[in-house]
């Protein structure tokens, strides 16, 4: 394997290192980006949006169990983990997605690096 040269390298694909190697292909500049775990970032993977969507779930359930304080009758609540589970990994792939799709179009000018960083 050779080096290459690159105008600039953006170490992280999270939420600055993804739009600034955007950026910085559309100004023109030959760009690397190095991810060592969770191309996305942490955020998007395991952190915000996983965290945020299990969150909503929990509320929800919080709020049936409360239905009958407004002459609701929903009956007994229960949770199934895995479809909390499923809905939290189905959203996550959706945003990862989403970010990759944006980055399409500055593929052959932004290229990525894995597992390195």
């Amino acid at each position: 394997m050779t080096a290459e040269p690159y105008d600039a390298i953006v170490i992280g694909s999270g939420q600055g290192g993804t739009p600034l190697s955007i950026a910085l292909a559309k100004a023109g500049m030959k760009t690397a980006i190095v991810e060592r775990n969770y191309v996305g970032g942490t955020c998007v993977n395991v952190g915000c949006t996983p965290t945020k969507t299990m969150v909503a779930s929990a509320r929800v359930a919080y709020l049936a169990s409360r239905s009958a304080d407004y002459g609701v009758d929903s009956g007994p609540v229960t949770v199934d983990m895995s479809a909390v589970r499923s809905r939290k990994s189905k959203r996550a792939k959706r945003v990862l997605t989403y970010k990759m799709m944006a980055a399409e179009p500055l593929q052959k000018r932004v290229h990525r690096l894995l597992p390195y960083a």
